[in-house]
C-alpha cells in the first residue's frame, strides 16, 4: 500500500479524543467504535460530522475499505481488540501497555508478523522531538545513568506501574539498556496503594537508570528526565533542554529540531508511514514485549 491508510478508531476517552484530533489532520478516520453513551455519540457527531460511529466492532472488522484500527481502550481490551483486528487483515496501533501478561503480548507481536501487519504501540515520550534529538547525539557507552522524576495529580484508575512507570521503562530501553535489574522498588499510598513509585535498576552494564512518580503530588506537574554521560549533564523539561559541560560548569539551553511538532503528532506520522510503506514502526509489538518484561521482574511490592 502506497497510499495514507484508511482508519478506524475503538475508544473516545479523554486520550482516544487525543489521538483522533492527530489522526484526522494527517489521514482519512471514517469510522468509529466506543461504548456507546451520549455523551460520546454527541461529541463526535459535533466536533467529527463525516466520521460514521457503529456500535459493533465487528462493522469495523469487516469493512474491507478499514486499513488500520488505533485502540485507545482499556488495557484488558488490548488483546483481544487487537488480534481480531489482525486476523480481519487491518494494521493495528495500540496504546500501552500492550497486554496484561507478557505471555499474551508475545502471542499477539508474533501473530502481526506471521500476518504481515503493522503492530504499533503507543509509548509517546520515545517520540518527543527532544528525546529524539538526545537519543541522536548521546553515544549509549558514555552513559552513566539515567533519571526519569515525575510529578502529577491523575491517572488513578489504573496501576502507576502498568500505566506510568513503563513510559520511563520504554526510554530506557530505547537508549539500549534492555537487561535491567530492579535493585529498588517501593510503592507508597496515597489515595490509591500505587501513588508514589521508586524504582532503581541496573543495567548489565552497570549503568544506573532510575524512576520516581508521584501521581498524588501538589506540586506543579512536571517530567524530568537527566542524562548524565562523562562529559554533560542533559536535563530535559517538558519542551525544554539544558546541557551541563561537567568540566566548566556551564550550563546551555540548546534549541531542538522539529520541536513544533508534538510527540503525539509525530507518533501518529510514523504509524502512518509503517501502514504506507509497510515498514516496522518505531515502537512496534516485539518493543512492547520487552517493557512488560521489565515490568514482570519488578521485585513484590515494598509498600510504605
Amino acid at each position: 500500500m502506497h497510499r495514507k491508510p484508511e482508519i478506524a478508531i475503538v475508544g473516545l476517552g479523554r486520550w482516544g479524543r487525543v489521538l483522533l484530533k492527530e489522526l484526522v489532520q494527517q489521514t482519512s478516520v471514517s469510522m468509529c467504535h466506543s461504548r456507546g453513551s451520549v455523551e460520546t455519540i454527541d461529541w463526535l457527531q459535533t466536533n467529527y460530522p463525516t466520521i460514521t460511529f457503529t456500535d459493533s466492532y465487528e462493522n469495523i472488522l469487516t469493512n474491507a475499505r478499514i486499513d488500520a484500527v488505533v485502540l485507545a481502550t482499556p488495557p484488558a481490551t488490548h488483546i483481544e481488540l487487537a488480534k481480531k483486528a489482525v486476523l480481519a487483515g487491518k494494521n493495528v496501533f495500540v496504546e500501552k501497555p500492550m497486554g496484561e501478561s507478557v505471555e499474551d503480548a508475545i502471542s499477539l507481536a508474533s501473530l502481526a508478523d506471521a500476518r504481515g501487519k503493522q503492530l504499533a504501540v503507543g509509548y509517546v515520550f520515545t517520540h518527543h522531538p527532544i528525546f529524539a534529538y538526545l537519543h541522536s547525539i548521546i553515544n549509549k557507552n558514555t552513559i552513566r545513568s539515567i533519571s526519569c522524576t515525575w510529578h502529577k495529580w491523575g491517572s488513578f484508575e489504573t496501576s502507576a506501574v502498568t500505566n506510568l512507570l513503563c513510559h520511563d521503562i520504554s526510554l530506557f530501553h530505547m537508549f539500549g539498556f534492555t537487561t535491567l535489574e530492579a535493585v529498588t522498588h517501593t510503592q507508597e499510598k496515597r489515595l490509591t496503594e500505587t501513588d508514589v513509585l521508586t524504582t532503581i535498576f541496573t543495567d548489565a552494564t552497570g549503568v544506573q537508570c532510575s524512576s520516581f512518580i508521584n501521581r498524588a503530588s501538589e506540586e506543579i506537574k512536571q517530567k524530568k528526565v537527566e542524562i548524565q554521560t562523562d562529559t554533560y549533564l542533559y536535563t530535559w523539561i517538558h519542551e525544554t533542554l539544558h546541557v551541563k559541560d561537567m568540566a566548566t560548569n556551564e550550563t546551555t539551553t540548546v534549541v531542538v529540531p522539529n520541536l513544533q511538532q508534538s510527540a503525539v503528532s509525530l507518533e501518529i506520522q510514523d504509524f502512518i508511514s509503517a501502514c504506507t510503506h509497510n515498514q516496522k514502526p518505531k515502537v512496534d509489538g516485539w518493543f512492547a514485549v520487552s517493557v512488560l518484561r521489565a515490568l514482570d521482574a519488578l521485585p513484590k511490592k515494598s509498600s510504605l
